[in-house]
């Protein structure tokens, strides 16, 4: 127990965890940022996977680069650089126009290859795949990056299976070993 109550101390004291593969960007002068992926856990999970974090940095007199802390700060102070709008995440999406928006991802396919939006105005129509979501190969999922620890999601589906093997529905996707799957499918006794 000792332990485990060590490790979440530390998961307190160090939000930002497993730092790594950074790039750094000159802002002014001797200052710099360092822009790279982390993680924040919650409950030793890393649900949200690896996210992209900022450091403040300096070039030194030796001209190494050197960042002005030892560990990664939650809230940085601003670099004073001209703001540039960006257009937010939408919540929500119809399906009401011809192109999907940039916040929708596929796995191992093109997402051109499987959406079509034009058949059916207003939906959304994913090409099935004959591989199952734990799958290695090109599995036919249209998907978002979580971005929060708590959020809620719904959908609306039209679905007819015609066989035992046919599902779609909603997955909450890791890995191919670590996801949730509601489907709806059918049943060969059952119906």
């Amino acid at each position: 127990i000792k332990s485990l109550e060590a490790a979440q101390e530390l998961a307190e004291a160090m939000p930002i965890q497993r730092a790594g593969h950074g790039d750094i960007v000159d802002i002014d002068g001797d200052v710099a940022a360092m822009v790279y992926l982390a993680s924040r856990s919650e409950n030793f999970h890393s649900h949200l996977g690896r996210e992209t974090c900022i450091a403040r940095a300096h070039w030194d007199a030796d001209g190494w680069l050197r960042l002005d802390s030892s560990t990664p700060v939650v809230e940085l102070e601003d670099f004073m650089l001209p703001e540039v709008p960006q257009p937010e995440i939408p919540n929500r999406d119809d399906f009401d126009s011809s192109e999907l928006n940039l916040s929708w991802n596929s796995l191992r396919v093109p997402i051109n290859e499987r959406v079509d939006l034009t058949s059916k105005p207003g939906w959304l129509k994913l090409t099935p795949s004959t591989c199952p979501i734990f799958s290695v190969d090109k599995v036919s999922l249209l998907a978002q990056r979580i971005r929060h620890h708590h959020y809620r999601v719904e959908t609306l589906l039209s679905f007819k299976p015609e066989q035992p093997q046919q599902g779609a529905g909603l997955v909450c996707y890791y890995d191919i070993h670590r996801w949730y799957f509601l489907q709806r499918m059918t049943d060969a006794e059952l119906g």
